[in-house]
């Protein structure tokens, strides 16, 4: 599996790195943390989600990441596919950027995207992982990382509770349940303490 910190030691700042969406994958996040793990930090981290009338901020958002050093995303490239040549021209005129500068785009897979720009990039395809197994851990290590390990154990003993017994946690939600406890197999729990977690 290739990691964002691999893919950030092959780029230059004279070599874009595309991401090449797959349904329901944003690498936005991702590139974030990378930022914060590797010193550079959030506030020189420029994302700009492109949309009709966009190419002028655009291109001063490029302008300023080549000569401050800054990192820039622009995301969903193949909304302004008309606009990619101009993206093509000013990266022919690229000379000297300064040595931190990074363009990060993403886009779905169009066929109208400059071949100049493919040739000069990192292309990164984001596939979801093939099998139920391998999707499933992919889930599971997002979800810890966004939201920390307590969290997760906290929904996965909600999950157990209703492979259980299903109506137990909307029971245990909607607060229905006054103080009893509650015997699940050879473990016990006070309903006051569940309701105190899952509230």
């Amino acid at each position: 599996m290739v990691t964002f910190e691999a893919i950030f030691e092959q780029s230059t700042p004279f070599t874009p790195v595309i991401f090449i969406l797959s349904p329901g994958s944003d690498p936005t996040s991702n590139l974030q943390k990378l930022a914060e793990r590797s010193g550079f930090g959030l506030h020189r981290l420029k994302i700009l989600s492109l949309g009709q009338g966009q190419e002028n901020v655009a291109m001063q958002l490029l302008d300023s990441a080549i000569g401050r050093g800054m990192w820039l995303l622009l995301q969903n490239c193949h909304l302004l596919s008309a606009w990619l040549n101009e993206l093509e021209k000013a990266l022919d005129r690229l000379s000297k950027p300064h040595p931190d500068f990074r363009l990060w785009i993403t886009t779905d897979p169009i066929p109208t995207f400059p071949i100049g720009i493919l040739q000069r990039s990192l292309k990164v395809v984001t596939e979801p992982p093939n099998g139920l197994k391998l999707n499933m851990r992919n889930t599971f290590s997002k979800v810890m990382t966004i939201y920390g390990a307590i969290r997760v154990r906290l929904l996965l003993l909600l999950l157990w509770l209703y492979a259980i017994r299903p109506s137990l946690p909307l029971c245990l939600s909607n607060g229905c349940i006054s103080h009893k406890r509650l015997k699940l197999g050879s473990c016990s729990f006070h309903s006051s303490s569940i309701l105190l977690v899952f509230a």
